[in-house]
């Protein structure tokens, strides 16, 4: 697969990312040449920092290799034998068993760039890492996010202030350079109700002694 596209270089406070939200499977990725990453697991996004690679004229360039080849070689048996695909060696590697499992898909395997492959132009400040989890707690919902932020080019203040509102609960810390910040959120006013199956389910606590 090979992609062609032009850009403009980064400013003094811009950083270029390319993203690849998911590759399917064995996958070699190069940018004007140079080889960016390897890749395994299709469930897997990629962020890459491109600021210094990327020209007025690039090319990307992915590899996608076989994995019935991958699948020919040996590996420890599994002690226990799965009758829903034909090849038990499937286990080894992170991928949709769509295209796989006999009389239920038909026999078209994923291969090739699943999600979305972007490139991202990032001004004043990089999230180099997003971590949100959430959790019930009594009859409140809580929601915890954990970043790790960049500041980009020398004028960048020493310390920002993030902020995270759900529903009328609201919370906010002071995140500084190269360092951690984190957000926890918690409120009767937080949602605690998700979308499953076009219904609306409710999400219950339970305490177990």
């Amino acid at each position: 697969m090979r992609c062609r596209f032009d850009a403009e270089a980064a400013a003094p406070a811009e950083a270029l990312v390319l993203r690849l939200d998911g590759l399917a499977t064995l996958a070699d990725v190069w940018l004007n040449g140079e080889h960016l990453l390897t890749s395994d697991n299709m469930f897997h996004a990629h962020v890459v920092d491109v600021t210094l690679r990327v020209r007025e004229h690039n090319e990307i360039a992915i590899r996608f290799k076989s994995l019935t080849a991958a699948l020919a070689q040996r590996r420890p048996r599994p002690r226990w034998r799965t009758r829903l695909v034909d090849q038990q060696q499937l286990r080894w590697f992170r991928t949709t068993l769509l295209g796989r499992i006999p009389g239920w898909t038909p026999p078209v395997a994923a291969v090739g760039a699943w999600r979305p492959i972007t490139l991202e132009r990032r001004t004043g400040l990089s999230v180099e890492e997003l971590d949100v989890q959430t959790r019930v707690e009594g009859k409140e919902g809580v929601v915890r996010v954990r970043a790790v932020v960049r500041p980009l080019g020398r004028a960048a203040p020493a310390t920002y202030t993030a902020t995270l509102q759900v529903g009328d609960a609201m919370g906010r810390v002071a995140v500084r350079d190269a360092s951690t910040g984190e957000i926890v959120v918690q409120g009767s006013s937080v949602s605690k109700t998700w979308r499953c199956g076009g219904r609306t389910r409710t999400a219950r606590s339970r305490s177990i002694r």
